[in-house]
């Protein structure tokens, strides 16, 4: 008699050589060995798919599906989901590492308690995983400090859906309520993790770490690259439209107000084209529209976001999106000046 695997770890590819062995050789090394390790090489052109046939070829639990075309990395899940035969799944990224206990952790905790999703802490670290990361109060905000069975929809640290590596799934919990990813290539997993929180009517979180997240490599911001965009813009009304299909008003406008923050923050809006500062413009605001007022009645506490600095935000977008720059560049040059008068202002005044 065959004993099916306890978890089925998922691993798109694409392009990943560089960093495949430490990951996979982090998720081999699983205190937890009956798992099964399920990778698709997404039409890579690099060698990772030899990288993958040389771990395959000494360990069995690997199994490995070659894709001809780049499907990208939701689909590409899609395809392990439905061939997964572990009672959990979890999903990896092919340049992140777990830490050794991870998924046993997870596994006791979510059968300790009967419950089909369990999720635990993620750290953010360097390009080359050597230091951590600091992070901003709004990545803060979703850590876990305590063990307990939470409701997703009532739990603040969840109530955002992103870092989906994070979390331990009963597969046939997904497969029951149909949760698959979106076919997109950026931002496919906020609708996928919505949709899950929407339905889960418990959880476990843990304090432990459970994830290394690999930064990006400097200079370079995935928003900013080709086609990325539209699919991110994609995402927003997918995600958005999940959280209204189930009736969740708080998770809308949380995940809508943070979308304010983040796309229009300097950093992101600055370097956009005049078209593209166009096209975030006009989405936001029509589904702010579909949330207003509510969206500015909010106390989205933990998060570090205030009602009616998004209220501020919005009303300078609707006057135009060149106009919205020009604010927010004016608004980082006044915080500066703001700065450098309080930080010469105290050594003056330590001086008498």
């Amino acid at each position: 008699m065959t004993t099916l695997p306890k978890v089925s770890v998922i691993i798109p590819v694409h392009n990943s050589s560089e960093f495949l062995s430490p990951c996979l050789e982090s998720v081999l090394g699983q205190t937890l060995t009956n798992i099964e390790v399920i990778c698709i090489d997404d039409a890579s052109t690099d060698n990772s798919l030899d990288v993958l046939t040389q771990y395959a070829a000494h360990d069995s639990r690997l199994a490995i599906i070659s894709l001809q075309n780049n499907a990208g990395p939701g689909a590409a899940r899609n395809i392990a989901l439905d061939r997964a035969t572990g009672k959990y799944c979890i999903s990896c990224d092919s340049d992140d590492v777990y830490p050794p206990h991870a998924l046993e952790k997870l596994v006791v905790a979510a059968e300790a308690e009967n419950v089909p999703l369990c999720g635990g802490n993620i750290i953010f670290m360097d390009y080359a995983l050597k230091r951590i990361l600091g992070v901003g109060d709004c990545v803060a905000s979703t850590q876990f400090f305590e063990r307990a069975v939470v409701n997703p929809r009532e739990y603040p640290p969840v109530r955002l859906a992103v870092y989906h590596p994070r979390y331990l799934i009963e597969r046939e919990f997904l497969n029951a309520h149909g949760i698959r990813y979106p076919a997109l290539m950026r931002g496919e997993d906020p609708p996928f993790l919505a949709k899950l929180f929407c339905i889960a009517e418990s959880m476990v979180v843990l304090p432990d770490v459970v994830y290394f997240y690999r930064g990006a490599k400097p200079g370079v911001n995935k928003l900013l690259q080709a086609d990325a965009l539209n699919d991110y813009i994609e995402h927003i009304k997918l995600t958005h439209d999940i959280y209204l299909k189930y009736n969740d008003v708080a998770g809308a406008c949380l995940f809508l107000a943070l979308t304010v923050e983040n796309m229009c923050c300097f950093s992101i809006y600055s370097k956009f084209t005049q078209a593209q500062r166009k096209t975030v413009r006009d989405i936001l605001l029509r589904r702010v529209k579909m949330m207003t007022p509510l969206i500015f009645e909010q106390d989205y506490a933990p998060y570090p976001m205030v009602a009616r600095e998004i209220e501020e935000k919005v009303a300078m977008l609707k006057k135009g999106p060149n106009c919205y720059l020009a604010w927010i560049f004016f608004k980082k040059i006044n915080s500066f000046c703001k700065g450098l008068a309080r930080k010469f202002l105290g050594c003056n005044l330590g001086k008498r």
